[in-house]
């Protein structure tokens, strides 16, 4: 039985997030916002592994939260990717899921990683919903 999530150290952010992610065997979602002030940022290793996975043909799904503006001048600067508008900053919530199957994301100001089936379906239906209601689809 999994734990429904596993508090992550700040400083095993990265190294934790980048290892998973290059396992990544069918669909990764990554989840962006327009404004991200969050000390623990991707470098240069995390961006050549999203590059080497478009390359080896996973699909990539980002939910981009911000204005729909950035969103349309963000999309055109990377290919291989599925890009998705999840509304404004205010719904915005940090996450990547590694083939439906392991979630990380943020709790407050803290990092966190699941494996629960449950919590990671519920991460990405919100994801869905978010898109849902910023093209007014949603109720």
């Amino acid at each position: 039985m999994h734990k429904l999530y596993q508090l992550l150290e700040e400083q095993d952010v990265l190294n934790t997030v980048t290892d998973a992610v290059c396992k990544t065997q069918q669909m990764l979602i990554l989840v962006q916002g327009q404004v991200d002030n969050s000390p623990v940022q991707p470098d240069n290793r995390y961006f050549k592994i999203l590059n080497d996975l478009c390359d080896k043909k996973i699909k990539i799904r980002r939910y981009y939260f911000g204005s729909k503006e950035a969103f349309d001048d963000e999309k055109v600067m990377q290919s291989g990717i599925e890009w998705r508008w999840a509304g404004s900053m205010e719904a915005y919530q940090r996450a990547i899921i590694i083939d439906g199957k392991k979630a990380f994301f943020k709790i407050g100001t803290q990092f966190a990683v699941s494996e629960y089936p449950p919590l990671i379906e519920l991460l990405t239906q919100y994801l869905e919903n978010c898109c849902l209601a910023a093209v007014g689809n949603l109720g």
